[in-house]
């Protein structure tokens, strides 16, 4: 089995008789244009060919990039199979549809299935959103961790389902940000964990080889670049895990890996550096400013989508927030419980976001979740009303809906059991407190 990396997440795994495309992004930005990929992807369109399935990890946009799945060949589409783990995949396979897809496999949580005589394909699910996927075949095994935050006791499962695991893939940079004001000390300390939980990986699964992929991309607007200071390197993996004993190998997009043979990861590593040299050259947007009526409007209807979800009771008690927005000169008071955004004119203010990223939270239901993706905002003082805004919209984006009447639906009952079970692994990388 032998592994190509493409660009960010998407990687081709080449098996005798299938080949399998993770996660195709190739152009565009991604988490309302604030990521760019870097570097360059690398994909050779005779790869097609040689590819039989598409897997998507989950529906973010630098995983699920609808602009570069629309763009591929039609009788490619026509031909290929779609796997999406089976969590709510009709949502995902009709969007596919549309664009010309016609073939899909809901992957069971846990089981693997065969896509040829010597290949299987294994996904488990970890938490509400995200999958692994493993590739299985002529007695290897690669894991693709992706953006899954597994832990032990998930590592004690995968390796009971499949035996063994020879190469990890993970994700190994910044990917949220919570808004702390002091950059320094919050995104030095998650950058670190990512690290010591690459190496937590590695060690829980036995494996001979970790390659870090899924963050090649950099924060590409003036309000984000920040975060671009504390993103980790494959070369600051590769240190730290050698350190513990534990191998690392770098790729650059194009670089083919062959599963159980020798690589030597200098050439990679030297590209990577030459990318980090000429990071002064990179281009940064300035997202046009949206009208202060226009902002209005969109919170207005927001609103409106709120009451039909969830009761009087529950939006009465989320707070109202005052936002600073730096390029209107303005701030903002916006309640939920009143429906209203005004002008504020007080001595102080809750959190500073733009324009842009705060018209595209009220116009969205993923809205605020790309707030923390993209890290356009920063949260100033009243935390508690901050975190229950975020836990209202995280309710709001997952369709859940507690009005009487659908207070015990299905979808309701699928979603809190998987959050029960998501609280019992996750940890916001980007509130992570400094030792």
């Amino acid at each position: 089995m032998k592994l190509r990396l493409v660009s960010h997440a998407s990687v081709v795994f080449r098996c005798c008789g299938s080949g399998v495309w993770t996660d195709p992004w190739l152009f565009g930005k991604a988490f309302n244009n604030s990521w760019t990929l870097l570097p360059p992807p690398v994909f050779d369109q005779s790869l097609l060919t040689e590819i039989s399935h598409i897997w998507i990890s989950h529906e973010h946009p630098d995983h699920f990039n609808l602009p570069t799945l629309g763009s591929l060949p039609l009788d490619f589409k026509r031909r290929v199979v779609v796997l999406f783990q089976d969590n709510n995949p009709e949502r995902i396979f009709e969007s596919l549809r549309r664009i010309g897809y016609r073939n899909f496999t809901a992957m069971p949580h846990r089981r693997a299935i065969t896509i040829h005589s010597d290949t299987r394909v294994y996904c488990y699910r970890a938490g509400t959103l995200d999958s692994c996927l493993a590739v299985v075949s002529g007695g290897k095994v690669v894991l693709d961790v992706n953006d899954a935050r597994i832990n032990h006791g998930d590592c004690k499962k995968i390796l009971k389902d499949l035996g063994h695991v020879d190469v990890v893939l993970n994700q190994f940079s910044l990917a949220v940000h919570n808004g702390d004001p002091d950059h320094c000390r919050c995104l030095k300390r998650a950058a670190y964990n990512i690290l010591e939980e690459i190496s937590a990986n590695h060690r829980d699964l036995k494996a001979e080889a970790t390659i870090p992929f899924a963050s090649l991309i950099y924060y590409s607007t003036t309000d984000n670049r920040f975060m671009n200071a504390y993103a980790n390197r494959p070369r600051d993996v590769l240190e730290f895990c050698r350190a513990r004993g534990q191998r690392v190998e770098a790729l650059y997009p194009g670089d083919e890996y062959a599963v159980g043979g020798s690589y030597d990861s200098s050439r990679s590593l030297a590209n990577y550096e030459a990318v980090h040299e000429a990071s002064g050259q990179l281009v940064y947007d300035s997202s046009p400013p949206q009208a202060l009526e226009a902002i209005r409007e969109s919170f207005e209807e927001l609103v409106r989508r709120l009451r039909q979800r969830f009761p009087r009771l529950l939006l009465n008690r989320v707070k109202p927030l005052r936002i600073c927005v730096p390029d209107l000169e303005l701030a903002v008071e916006l309640s939920i419980a009143r429906g209203t955004l005004t002008v504020y004119t007080g001595g102080s203010f809750d959190a500073v976001i733009s324009s842009q990223p705060l018209h595209y939270w009220f116009s969205h239901p993923w809205g605020f979740q790309t707030l923390t993706i993209s890290a356009r905002f920063t949260v100033l003082r009243r935390l508690r009303t901050w975190h229950r805004h975020k836990a209202l919209f995280a309710l709001y984006a997952a369709g859940v809906n507690l009005r009487p009447s659908c207070l015990l639906s299905r979808s309701n009952r699928e979603f809190f059991v998987s959050r029960v079970h998501g609280l019992l692994r996750y940890t916001d990388r980007g509130a992570l407190s400094a030792s």
